[in-house]
């Protein structure tokens, strides 16, 4: 019987955690998973999704076209997509420790982004290219 009852309780508790970090008042976003409330996600500014052990960016990610601010570290991306070009406004994108060995092109397209961390990926052999690709400061730690 207990069991029956978390069983229900849990999707509700989600949903109000959810309900809770986004909210129209905010502009930051932290999410546990990859629950998204779809009617705000133009109104997110920073989203943190470290340490979520993440193969692929769930796509509502390239809705928020407001965002700012997207960390992405500590997870298991072998790739950024090209709708990296929809973000805009991203000026800050967090890409350290995961397994990411090239940039898309359509990274060119940032023209607000001032801060890429790359380390502890297999950068150091291609760091001329991403250079080339982006004016961006570039944050590598040995």
């Amino acid at each position: 019987m207990k069991k029956n009852i978390l069983f229900i309780l849990t999707p509700m508790i989600i949903l109000l955690f959810t309900e809770q970090v986004f909210t129209q008042e905010k502009t930051s976003a932290k999410s546990s998973g990859y629950f998204f409330d779809t009617q705000n996600l133009s109104s997110v500014t920073e989203l943190e999704l470290s340490s979520k052990d993440i193969k692929i960016l769930p796509p509502e990610i390239f809705e928020m076209t407001n965002l700012q601010i997207l960390d992405l570290s500590y997870n298991e991306l072998s790739e950024l997509p090209k709708e990296i070009k929809h973000l805009q406004n991203l000026r800050i994108l967090k890409l350290n420790g995961n397994d990411i060995y090239e940039l898309p092109e359509e990274i060119t397209r940032l023209k607000f982004l001032k801060e890429i961390y790359l380390d502890y990926n297999t950068w150091y052999c291609r760091l001329n290219e991403v250079r080339k690709i982006t004016n961006a400061k570039i944050y590598l730690k040995d």
